[in-house]
């Protein structure tokens, strides 16, 4: 970091900080918030017992392409003041590594995952909608769905 400038905050107010979310007064060199979240959702409340312990799921392991950096790029800032200088701000939330900073720093390398299963248990049967009810059934049961249909099973 070139100069630091000190940071002066008449007033911040947040309502909701969640799910490694970084709310920061001052300089840092690099922030890394990291979330990884992984939610079923049921019409009817209703648990296999081992839901959240294997979450092999490829969401959560395959790395994050990163853009190739092809020119470089020349920047020059003047700062006129050596503060930086905020009345107020009302925060309502942050949330899924979010970042609120008043200050400089030389990185940021946030990362959020989620992974939800969305699951409606109808009369004895049970219907995992979207791309993850293959997946989901696949790790709950062993079996392996076709893709792209909706899954209906025997509730268990």
């Amino acid at each position: 970091m070139s100069r630091l400038r000190i940071s002066v905050v008449g007033l911040l107010r947040a309502k909701d900080i969640e799910f490694s979310s970084i709310v920061q007064i001052g300089d840092s060199l690099r922030l890394t918030p990291e979330s990884l979240i992984f939610a079923v959702q049921r019409n009817r409340t209703f648990y296999y017992g081992r839901e959240g312990e294997d979450l092999d799921y490829p969401i959560f392991r395959d790395p994050i392409p990163s853009p190739p950096r092809r020119e470089p790029v020349n920047v020059r800032f003047i700062n006129e003041s050596p503060f930086i200088k905020v009345g107020a701000i009302d925060i309502q939330g942050v949330s899924v590594s979010g970042i609120v900073q008043i200050g400089s720093n030389q990185g940021i390398d946030a990362e959020s995952r989620v992974k939800h299963i969305r699951q409606f248990i109808l009369e004895g049967k049970s219907i995992l909608i979207g791309s993850s009810a293959a997946e989901a059934l696949k790790v709950h049961t062993g079996g392996a769905p076709a893709e792209s249909e909706p899954i209906i099973r025997d509730k268990v």
